[in-house]
């Protein structure tokens, strides 16, 4: 699988960077560092439809996830696809 040419670019920015690595910036630092570089990615989010909240199994374990679903009209008329983005707490 090939990594969207924007999130390339993005990380080669980043990468190039002179300036401090993220774990030496502060929270705000880095928050700031990047709304900066990424801000050309930025597109309006889409309108929520539903959420739910599931329970995947994995071997012995339970993991809670919640769902998020975009409003059909939000959706890319030509594909069924849907983008998948995945925050990991803790």
């Amino acid at each position: 699988m090939t990594l969207n040419a924007d999130t390339d670019a993005l990380l080669r920015e980043i990468n190039a960077s002179d300036g401090p690595q993220y774990w030496e910036m502060s929270i705000n630092e880095a928050r700031a560092f990047f709304n900066q570089i990424s801000s050309d990615l930025a597109t309006p989010a889409p309108q929520i439809e539903s959420e739910s909240d599931r329970v995947i199994e994995s071997g012995n374990k339970q993991i809670n996830v919640r769902v998020y679903s975009p409003k059909i009209e939000d959706r890319d008329a030509n594909s069924d696809a849907l983008p998948l983005i995945v925050h990991l707490h803790g």
